[in-house]
């Protein structure tokens, strides 16, 4: 018996004409059995089959941003149907008589919705449970704002509008930013 190279070299079973785009499906997903998927042993799905450790991107449709601009949109609106629809005059004393207006509105809903997305991106890389401990953190801060417009308002019209403001804004920002928080499972996923 001689050894020939026909005899030892294997034989093919199928032909990988595959190229890289056949390994992301049409909705961006990287398909897992796809050539060239990168996996680590160990890291399957739900059918068995190896998961793919690309990193992980955000949803669709759930933009920090928009969050933050949607919060400050609604914010001025609500303002104006509070002083325009409602005849509501609002205003503080906080050492002198402070009436709020529409940037008042403006700036403040801004600057608060981008500092909750500072602390919502800080402890997504600090902490394994960033969603948790920021809703946690988040609703507090918005119980806590609520003593300002109840001690400081100027009249019982003046103290409901500047809560319902508070609260308007805070649950805003609580429910956009809750919803692009990455999952445990998807920030702790080993990389290759």
């Amino acid at each position: 018996m001689t050894n020939t190279p026909e005899a030892t070299a294997p034989t093919p079973t199928t032909t990988n004409l595959s190229t890289a785009t056949d390994r992301t499906t049409k909705s961006g997903r990287t398909n897992a059995n796809a050539p060239g998927s990168t996996t680590t042993p160990g890291n399957t799905n739900a059918a068995g089959t190896p998961a793919p450790t690309a990193r992980p991107t955000r949803v669709e449709g759930r933009s920090r941003l928009a969050v933050a601009g949607s919060v400050t949109v609604v914010a001025v609106a609500w303002w104006a149907v509070l002083t325009q629809a409602f005849n509501i005059t609002l205003a503080a004393k906080q050492g002198s008589t402070i009436h709020i207006g529409a940037p008042s509105v403006l700036v403040a809903s801004l600057a608060i919705s981008l500092a909750a997305w500072a602390l919502l991106a800080v402890l997504e890389h600090n902490t394994p449970a960033a969603r948790k401990a920021w809703t946690i953190t988040a609703t507090i801060a918005c119980a806590l704002s609520l003593t300002s417009p109840l001690t400081a308002g100027i009249g019982i019209g003046a103290k409901l509008g500047l809560a319902s403001l508070h609260l308007v804004v805070g649950s805003l920002i609580i429910l956009g930013l809750r919803r692009t928080a990455l999952s445990t499972e998807a920030r702790c996923t080993p990389t290759a």
